[in-house]
């Protein structure tokens, strides 16, 4: 499979503690680091001694912070197919699994996971927006899926 293309409009992740995957409440910035989508780049999940965030998921787990100002949260390319997705939502965070346990589950396949979400553990970390919603409260998320080529 050839290697897909992501680009992701955040400049910071959200530090987990260990292979628990829980956020601290911290924010790691991106930039000069294996996470750093901003510019389009290959997907592929990078050696893990790299970075003590990719050692505790094995790779590509986390929560990316996407930019207020956006105009869209992540674009996926494939150059094998010409096909583009552009993903923008509401939210704001983008949980982007890299698939590394998929070919245990499912032997043959591969794939990654592109998930908008508030920020996880946010109950219980008060510098994060919180995700309650009140008696009487409406919430809505937008979530777009736009395809070309």
């Amino acid at each position: 499979m050839a290697d897909v293309l992501l680009t992701l409009q955040a400049d910071a992740i959200l530090e987990v503690a260990d292979s628990q995957l829980i956020p601290r409440g911290t924010l790691l910035p991106v930039a000069g680091t294996p996470f750093d989508f901003t510019h389009q780049r290959a997907a592929r999940v990078p050696e893990l001694h790299r970075h003590v965030q990719l050692q505790h998921a094995n790779g590509f787990d986390h929560c990316w912070v996407l930019n207020p100002a956006r105009t869209f949260d992540a674009e996926l390319i494939s150059p094998h197919s010409g096909i583009t997705l552009r993903l923008s939502s509401s939210q704001p965070g983008l949980q982007f699994y890299g698939g590394q346990w998929l070919a245990r589950a499912h032997p043959g396949l591969n794939g990654l996971c592109l998930e908008p979400e508030q920020f996880p553990n946010a109950i219980n970390e008060p510098r994060f927006p919180s995700p309650v919603l009140r008696p009487g409260e409406i919430g809505r998320v937008t979530i777009s899926y736009q395809f070309a080529g």
